[in-house]
């Protein structure tokens, strides 16, 4: 049911926390990337933009791994059919 929390377990609830925090983590690295990429003299914005793609990468792998967990333990919007 839509608006109403999801009772979760201890564990379970410390690992969605976990998650949810490393990709939080990992977005404000990213935005970090990004200002030293676009803020990069010429001769270092190669190196800058491959800082930038790696931490754009570690960010998408975070929002996944957390969104996997979010999805498997979300009820299902498909009713019975």
């Amino acid at each position: 049911m839509r608006g109403q929390p999801l009772a979760v377990s201890g564990s379970l609830g410390d690992a969605v926390i976990d998650l949810y925090v490393r990709w939080r983590e990992e977005c404000v690295a990213l935005h970090a990337a990004y200002d030293r990429w676009i803020g990069a003299q010429r001769e270092d914005r190669p190196s800058a933009y491959a800082a930038y793609n790696a931490a754009l990468d570690r960010e998408e792998r975070a929002g996944d791994v957390y969104a996997e967990l979010i999805r498997s333990v979300a009820p299902s919007e498909a009713g019975p059919a």
